[in-house]
């Protein structure tokens, strides 16, 4: 949340040309150290190696939590996924610079959906534990999320330290109100289970 708060103020007031400039420069450079710290995280240091699993079952995750109480870790591996890929929604359109009009959501989102079919790819051919139709789902949730917060900020103004958002701004809201309705919901859920126990 601090992270992409602090992008979308930096975001909103980088739109004189030389601030347009420093900031995409920046955003090149935390782009490239990020993709090697996922690179790292999903590849190079996996605990579970010489495993292959494939699990190709879509949300079977969601069902495992839904079915029993006792599933803390399973929940914050769906936490983790929507999360870890967030800043990739926010840095990949800054860093890219101008896109077709109207399609940098989308084509972000695109580009998070083929990026984590990549490191699921590559993890299922090295043997790098488990490979999951779920995390296709929830690393692409997490780039929209991301590219929502870097499309707002294209809809607001950040000057002389106050905020002004112009009309359609809460559209790209939505895929963050959506998966924070959901977890909410599976929480709920899962605290009813408990109850009834």
């Amino acid at each position: 949340m601090v992270l992409g708060f602090v992008f979308f103020l930096m975001a909103s007031g980088s739109g004189k040309d030389k601030n347009k400039n420093g900031f995409k420069a920046l955003c090149i450079f935390l782009l490239v150290v990020y993709l090697g710290a996922l690179v790292w995280m999903a590849l190079l240091e996996r605990a579970d190696r010489d495993k292959r699993v494939l699990i190709l079952t879509p949300l079977h995750s969601v069902l495992r939590i839904l079915k029993s109480y006792n599933t803390f870790d399973v929940f914050k591996q769906i936490l983790d996924n929507i999360l870890v890929f967030i800043p990739f929604g926010m840095l990949l359109p800054a860093a890219a610079g101008k896109m077709p009009c109207g399609k940098t959501f989308w084509l972000t989102s695109l580009c998070g959906l083929l990026a984590s079919l990549g490191i699921e790819t590559m993890q299922y051919a090295f043997s790098l534990g488990y490979s999951e139709f779920d995390d296709l789902i929830f690393n692409t949730l997490g780039t929209m999320i991301g590219a929502g917060v870097y499309a707002m900020s294209g809809k607001a103004e950040y000057k002389n330290g106050s905020l002004n958002l112009k009309k359609g701004w809460l559209v790209y809201l939505s895929p963050a109100f959506m998966v924070s309705a959901a977890v909410f919901a599976a929480w709920i859920y899962r605290e009813y289970i408990l109850y009834r126990k």
